[in-house]
């Protein structure tokens, strides 16, 4: 590990073409955004011997073909990228979207069949 900062992942074995690399054992927002900047190197570095690559809150799900890219050498080159997060600067904050959304009338001729079969009013 390049800085020390973060302890290694942990790799559990999913199937026989998963592996889960677990950067935490909870949930924050730190522990996510290595996660999200792990998943995009391993895309980047590794997405040749890669089928999939699924973020997760605290782990990331790497899904690969057991015969042509066998598991040791993914966790090899994966520790390996995980150490050099420590030393990499943080990724610049995402943008918020915002995404107008109408319930009712014309646009929703459903809404009071959806609140009285849920028990709800439509208000």
């Amino acid at each position: 590990m390049a800085s020390g900062r973060h302890p290694p992942p942990r790799f559990l074995d999913l199937g026989e073409q998963g592996l889960v690399v677990e950067l935490g054992a909870t949930i924050d927002d730190a522990i996510g955004e290595r996660v999200h900047r792990l998943a995009r190197r391993v895309g980047e570095r590794l997405g040749h011997r890669v089928l999939e690559v699924v973020p997760t809150y605290r782990s990331l799900l790497v899904v690969h073909d057991p015969v042509t890219e066998p598991r040791e050498g993914l966790r090899v080159a994966i520790t390996a990228l995980a150490a050099e997060l420590d030393d990499a600067p943080a990724a610049a904050p995402g943008r918020l979207v915002r995404l107008p959304v109408c319930y009712g009338g014309a646009r929703g001729p459903d809404l009071q069949w959806v609140a009285s079969h849920s028990g709800l009013t439509a208000d």
